[in-house]
């Protein structure tokens, strides 16, 4: 468990400063929700649920029910699955984006 949460701590700290270093944002850093949603720790090896963070090189997202992890430019990469419109993207997501997956969580 520790593993992955240090995983998960490191991936949402290297998603800050890539967005803190540069970039095509209007110079602002998102805000960044200090407090960690508790169904995202897991323990190894156990996949990680939908619209939670995870890490673009070692996708361990629940690919059982079609999520992956996909790299959002504002959010970072987060768990999500393939959509058409906001009826297929449950909470905490709530909406389709331009790409063909679910909105990662504000």
């Amino acid at each position: 468990m520790a593993t992955r949460f240090t995983l998960l701590l490191a991936s949402v700290l290297l998603s800050s400063l890539a967005v803190a270093c540069g970039g095509d944002d209007d110079g602002g850093v998102p805000a960044v929700d200090a407090a960690i949603d508790p169904r995202c720790i897991v323990d190894d090896g156990e996949p990680i649920p939908f619209a939670c963070p995870c890490n673009l090189a070692d996708d361990q997202c629940d690919t059982a029910n079609g999520d992956m992890c996909f790299g959002f430019n504002e959010r970072g990469p987060h768990c999500t699955h393939a959509c058409d419109d906001a009826a297929d993207c449950p909470a905490p997501s709530g909406d389709c984006n331009g790409m063909g997956v679910c909105k990662a969580p504000e």
